[in-house]
């Protein structure tokens, strides 16, 4: 049975279901210059973003803001008693946005998921889009590279401490040859 509930922050001007329908409530609008309109409570438009999940925008005091509708059904009606700070889709579904199919998790629990449920895979070797076989002579440079790097200011360094000693000896033989 879906049930709504107005979205906090947002009360009074949208509501959302338990399924992840997202609309407006009936509202007077003040327009520029003093004009006033009403407008009919609608279910609004979701689009997608680049990684699989739905978005709306909602507006409040003449400012829009894209919230995820996964995220707002867990704030509405899932308690987050742990404080955590992601939503995890169970089934994997990154669209199934019922209410029965989220939970709050860390981001490790939200990865480990992943990877027991096979919505990720870990990518090794040659197979990695930085390491496979092409990449090898890149990275064996760049790593002799930070070698003589690291050898180089190592260097510096003990040059360093060696020149600051010889002062300090020099110093201080002119100090004794001055006391004797």
């Amino acid at each position: 049975m879906e049930i709504w509930k107005d979205i906090p922050e947002y009360e009074g001007l949208y509501k959302i279901s338990t399924n992840g329908t997202v609309a407006s409530y009936d509202r007077i609008v003040e327009y520029y210059g003093g004009r006033m309109a009403h407008r009919k409570g609608k279910i609004l438009k979701e689009r997608y973003d680049r990684y699989g999940y739905k978005r709306v925008e909602l507006g409040k005091n003449g400012k829009n803001k894209t919230f995820s509708i996964h995220r707002l059904v867990a704030l509405t009606f899932i308690p987050n008693l742990e404080n955590k700070p992601q939503v995890n889709h169970i089934n994997g579904v990154k669209d199934d946005n019922h209410v029965e199919n989220l939970e709050w998790s860390t981001s490790k629990e939200n990865i480990n998921h992943a990877y027991k449920n096979k919505l990720m895979h870990a990518v090794k070797g040659e197979q990695h889009y930085k390491y496979g076989k092409e990449a090898l002579p890149q990275i064996k440079e760049a790593l002799l590279n930070a070698a003589k790097q690291k050898k180089s200011e190592e260097h510096k360094k003990k040059l360093s401490i060696s020149i600051k000693a010889a002062l300090a000896r020099k110093k201080e033989n002119k100090e004794n040859g001055k006391n004797l």
